[in-house]
């Protein structure tokens, strides 16, 4: 699988996302955007491996059909969050900081720090574009 998927590229948009909050009556802020993504890219500083998919976001991946991009996608999904190998939980206190690179993480809340707040800031860095290198380092 991992040869297989290496060289794809994947769909992602903001689309589905925007049309939901625009239904909530929530403001968008710009237009949704389309971009194709390795499926798997290359981490700039590490010169690792890793996979550039999520549900929120991947459409499909280009060079199959829908059938078999929803299916490998299905698998990658569930091999990411059923490998528990690849996970960290982190309990929230009063005070605490968490800073992960999303180049190389997937995250998920989980709703564990109720009754209590969480306050998050999300910085993003534009202009880095995904790439994948047949080159890099596979774990």
């Amino acid at each position: 699988m991992r040869e297989f998927i290496c060289g794809l590229t994947a769909i992602h948009t903001g689309v589905p996302q925007a049309t939901a909050a625009a239904a909530r009556g929530q403001t968008i802020r710009r237009p949704p955007v389309e971009f194709e993504h390795p499926v798997v890219r290359t981490h700039p500083v590490t010169g690792r491996r890793g996979l550039y998919v999520n549900p929120a976001f991947t459409k499909r991946i280009v060079q199959l059909s829908k059938a078999e991009s929803d299916a490998v996608l299905k698998l990658l999904y569930q091999h990411v969050t059923e490998g528990h190998e690849f996970q960290v939980r982190f309990r929230w206190t009063k005070n605490a900081v968490v800073i992960w690179d999303n180049r190389s993480t997937f995250h998920y809340a989980t709703f564990d720090y109720l009754p209590g707040n969480r306050h998050a800031i999300r910085v993003t860095p534009h202009g880095e574009v995904p790439y994948f290198d047949p080159k890099a380092v596979a774990k």
